[in-house]
């Protein structure tokens, strides 16, 4: 058995490196509040970088789902910096809904990340909701 192991380790499973670290150093994104506007449905983001480098550009591609589970709509947000160990607020309005509709947020990719090394943006997300939508990756 341990000899399985061994070899599923070291010759048979991908490795993939992440940039989350043990100590938890993170990409820390919290969906914080919702409210409607006229427009649509405004999205609060909380963002917290406490990696080792500070990010110059950030854009996370989102999918927004209906409570069935249904597509509404799919948007790259730029939330343009987020420097080393800082918090930043940021807010976007998802035209043409409500946010009752809203059940979940997806980040389906991080197509702009600059100033990240050893890593890349996605695999050092770490993703929260304090509303009832749901926040994933």
């Amino acid at each position: 058995m341990r000899m399985a192991v061994c070899a599923a380790l070291l010759c048979g499973a991908p490795f993939h490196s992440f940039a989350q670290t043990a100590d938890g150093a993170a990409l820390a994104i919290e969906l914080n509040t919702s409210s409607d506007t006229g427009s649509g449905c405004q999205l609060s983001f909380v963002a917290r970088n406490t990696l080792s480098d500070s990010l110059s550009q950030v854009g996370f591609e989102m999918a927004f789902f209906d409570k069935e589970g249904a597509l509404l709509r799919m948007s790259t947000l730029d939330f343009r910096d987020l420097p080393q160990k800082r918090t930043k607020i940021r807010q976007f309005v998802i035209p043409d809904g409500a946010c009752n509709a809203l059940g979940r947020v997806l980040v389906n990719d991080v197509p702009v990340c600059e100033g990240l090394t050893g890593g890349t943006c996605y695999d050092a997300l770490k993703l929260t909701s304090r509303i009832s939508i749901k926040f994933e990756n």
